[in-house]
C-alpha cells in the first residue's frame, strides 16, 4: 500500500470562497518540473486577474499512467503564482511513491528554488 504524506503547502490554498464560477482570464504559464522520455510533470498556472491563482497539470508516470487537469478554481485558489506552484509541488510530494526517485528529486529541487525563508 502506498504511504500517504501531507502536502506541506496546503495552507497556501484558499478553499473557502463564495464565487463558484470565476473566469480565468490570464495567460496560461507552462512550467516543466521534470521531463524525460518515460516520465513528465508539467504544471499550468493561470489567474483570473483578481489575485486568484490556480493550476492544472499534465503528468505521465513511469508506469504508463497519466493524469491531466485544466487550470480551474474548483478546489480553491492561491494568492500568488508562486503559492500555486508550491501547492502543486507539495501535492506531488504527498503522492511521492507514484513518482520515480529522479522525479521526486526534481520536485524537491524546484521547491528549494521557489520556497523563500523569511527572517523577521
Amino acid at each position: 500500500m502506498d504511504e500517504k504524506y501531507n502536502n506541506p503547502y496546503e495552507h497556501l490554498l484558499v478553499r473557502d470562497y463564495d464565487e463558484e464560477d470565476l473566469d480565468l482570464k490570464g495567460a496560461v504559464k507552462r512550467v516543466s518540473v521534470f521531463d524525460t522520455p518515460g516520465e513528465t510533470i508539467t504544471v499550468f498556472l493561470q489567474d483570473d486577474g483578481a489575485g486568484h491563482w490556480t493550476y492544472g497539470y499534465n503528468i505521465y508516470f513511469s508506469n504508463g499512467r497519466s493524469a491531466t487537469r485544466k487550470p480551474n478554481l474548483e478546489y480553491g485558489y492561491c494568492v500568488t503564482e508562486n503559492d500555486a506552484l508550491l501547492h502543486f509541488l507539495g501535492l506531488c510530494l504527498s503522492f511521492r511513491t507514484s513518482f520515480s526517485e529522479d522525479a521526486v528529486a526534481a520536485i524537491k529541487a524546484m521547491i528549494m528554488d521557489r520556497a523563500q525563508l523569511k527572517l523577521f
